[in-house]
């Protein structure tokens, strides 16, 4: 996972103004709302490296490979499972 910038489609841009609008907070502070909403929904059980049993280097190696397209899915996974004798 990288920290790159990712392009906003016209109509999330067009949205977020208008939040802005209506709110009156800037787009920046309504896209930290946004992201630490996130955090909290899908992270809510602490950083990696608080996580008993998990090692972040694996995680952090596993982000890597998902980045690279180097994982296979799981339809094919469980295809090549079911096929051995």
């Amino acid at each position: 996972m990288s920290p790159d910038m990712m392009p906003v489609s016209p109509v999330i841009r067009t949205t977020l103004l208008e939040m802005s609008a209506c709110t009156g907070k800037s787009t920046a502070e309504l896209l930290d709302a946004a992201v630490e909403e996130y955090r909290v929904r899908h992270f809510a059980s602490g950083p990696v490296s608080e996580v008993p049993g998990v090692n972040p280097a694996d995680v952090w190696e596993a982000a890597a490979e998902a980045d690279a397209g180097l994982l296979t899915p799981h339809s094919e996974v469980f295809a090549k499972l079911r096929a051995r004798p």
